[in-house]
């Protein structure tokens, strides 16, 4: 946590967790600037300074360790009032490992879907249940010579096969289901 001037952007106090955070003592983390540990402060504290509500506002910003690592944070920050100066009381979320996650999550997703769109047959999914769904189809986005997105439920596919014929889906060539060709 975090007590900054709101007028400087300076920090006023910290507490140890912060201290221990950032990797710097308190005396140099109360001697620091936002500037100093943000590299440079995004929007929300531009709108946070400038408030003249107690309203507590939440933005995300990039903080720089005292080993110059960078670590993505949330910032919950309210403006307060304390012998006649404004102050922003932060509270310091470190979301890194939640935001590479995702940005892999999405990455991953985007591979998978292009190899989807791109596989010339269908791909097929069995279940314990013995029966085979078609669980994506090629060439959804062009809509044209591609197979229409499906979901499989009890006798909407036609004739699909059983999981018997699973050997022959997976090392040949399975003729789709009439009800899903453009």
């Amino acid at each position: 946590m975090l007590l900054v001037d709101a007028a400087t952007l300076l920090v006023v106090d910290a507490n140890p967790a912060a201290a221990k955070f950032f990797g710097h003592s308190l005396e140099t983390l109360k001697q620091a600037s936002i500037q100093a540990l943000s590299g440079r402060p995004r929007g929300g504290w531009k709108t946070i300074q400038k408030a003249k509500e107690r309203q507590g506002r939440l933005f995300s910003d990039q903080m720089l360790l005292s080993d110059g690592r960078v670590r993505e944070v949330d910032v919950y920050a309210v403006r307060i009032q304390q012998g006649g100066r404004f102050l922003l009381l932060a509270t310091l979320f470190d979301q890194t490992e939640r935001k590479v996650a995702e940005r892999s999550l999405a990455e991953s997703e985007a591979r998978f879907r292009t190899l989807a769109d791109s596989t010339p047959m269908l791909i097929w999914t069995a279940g314990l249940d013995t029966n085979a769904t078609i669980s994506t189809a090629p060439g959804s986005n062009s809509g044209a010579g591609g197979w229409k997105r499906k979901s499989a439920t009890p006798g909407s596919m036609g004739s699909i096969p059983k999981t018997g014929a699973l050997p022959e889906i997976l090392f040949g060539r399975h003729q789709a289901p009439d009800c899903v060709r453009n």
